[in-house]
């Protein structure tokens, strides 16, 4: 289990007790955070919690100091040999991160947490099995186990050893990165972090690494590629685009979206035609364009797509066209001297974009539902430079002539 990656808590909190010959008493929120971090990344599991749970006596509502303690518990849980005794600490972990999350704490940790553990304490991911290598499962078994009570050469002998077993094992070579990263030998670490982007390279985490270890060495144009290629491989989970903006808030810059507010609109194929939703407080020509473009790809061009006894779903194909189709409208109008007054900033951005070939990437990356995410291994097969560029002239203003013309910073 490895969502206890804690060098991105070290970036954030800007703490260091690696030096502290002995741990001050925490008085606040950071102290304590620092504390538990620095006693989990030694050894000191319990002691950990312990003091996390001596502050929460007090402070019940510290969010922050929830999270720390449920990373603590998480750790101690896959140290520890006796079954109840893990289950019930990962029960508590995620009660904590719950707990943090309903207070609000934005942190990408929280929902790290609450995906590995249900609130039961089960088990919900399994990163390492091993292609049914027992053998290999085994030895990156015992690697956590050492890794946990942070005896990182014998961690680093075990995964060596599953990666023996299993050379194409992306975890083993991610992990044996992580121990070289907490023995602070940035080198070998990124070094090994390669060795697993090259087993598997559409897989976030190792990228996620390779960034908070380039940015342990200030190589931050390094740690930005990093963690854009983490934004590529997985869009969708928040931590590499959390990672991406914290790196770009410590260079003094916000990362910005393209700001295109069009009226809500629902289109969907039935046996009886295509049926379209519009807001009746926002029906104007920009809502019935987008909307009618959207009914006629369905019924026209959608076989291109999907076979006849598959129910489409909203797609790439569709939302682009729906898009292109009014701005097309946008500008006929505009010559027919009536230009279409109502969304023109969004229609100004569209444009902008779709001019720039940027059309498509902006759909993916800022504006997919979970129906056109499923488009977006396919685009990225064929088109990832595309969506690099995308990253970097969009979201991070690295052309000065970056097309959209209305941004909103977040």
């Amino acid at each position: 289990m490895r969502f206890m990656r804690v060098s991105a808590v070290v970036l954030v909190l800007n703490l260091s007790f690696a030096e502290a010959e002995e741990l001050p008493i925490p008085t606040s929120t950071n102290g304590v955070v620092g504390a538990v971090h620095y006693l989990t990344t030694n050894g000191h599991l319990q002691e950990a919690h312990d003091v996390a749970q001596r502050w929460l006596a007090s402070h019940p509502d510290d969010a922050p100091v929830l999270l720390a303690d449920a990373t603590a518990l998480g750790m101690q849980a896959t140290a520890d040999s006796d079954a109840g005794r893990a289950k019930a600490l990962r029960k508590l972990a995620h009660a904590e991160a719950k707990r943090a999350k309903d207070l609000k704490l934005d942190e990408p940790m929280v929902d790290i947490v609450l995906n590995e553990f249900d609130a039961d304490g089960n088990v919900l991911l399994t990163p390492n099995r091993l292609a049914g290598n027992a053998a290999a499962v085994a030895e990156m078994q015992a690697g956590e186990k050492a890794f946990s009570a942070h005896d990182l050469e014998t961690a680093r002998a075990h995964y060596q050893r599953a990666l023996a077993l299993d050379p194409h094992s992306y975890d083993a070579a991610l992990y044996i990165g992580d121990t070289y990263f907490n023995d602070r030998k940035f080198d070998d670490a990124v070094m090994w972090f390669n060795k697993a982007v090259a087993i598997d390279p559409d897989r976030e985490a190792a990228y996620r690494y390779l960034g908070d270890t380039y940015q342990q060495r200030d190589r931050l144009n390094d740690a930005e590629a990093a963690y854009i290629q983490a934004v590529l491989a997985s869009p969708y989970r928040r931590p590499p685009r959390e990672m991406l903006s914290r790196l770009a808030h410590r260079r003094h810059r916000e990362i910005a979206h393209p700001k295109v507010d069009l009226p809500v609109v629902t289109v969907e194929l039935t046996d009886k035609g295509v049926n379209v939703g519009l807001d009746k407080d926002n029906i104007d020509t920009a809502a019935v364009a987008y909307a009618v473009a959207r009914a006629k790809w369905l019924q026209e061009d959608r076989p291109k797509y999907f076979a006849k006894d598959v129910k489409p779903r909203h797609s790439l194909p569709e939302e682009c066209d729906g898009l292109r189709t009014l701005l097309k409208i946008a500008e006929e109008v505009a010559q027919n001297g009536q230009p279409m007054k109502e969304h023109a900033d969004a229609i100004k951005t569209l444009a902008d974009l779709d001019r720039a070939g940027l059309l498509e990437p902006y759909v993916l990356l800022d504006r997919a539902d979970e129906c056109i995410a499923e488009d977006y291994v396919a685009y990225r097969k064929l088109h990832r430079l595309s969506l690099e560029r995308y990253i970097r002239e969009i979201w991070l203003g690295e052309n000065d002539k970056s097309p959209p013309a209305a941004a909103a910073k977040r």
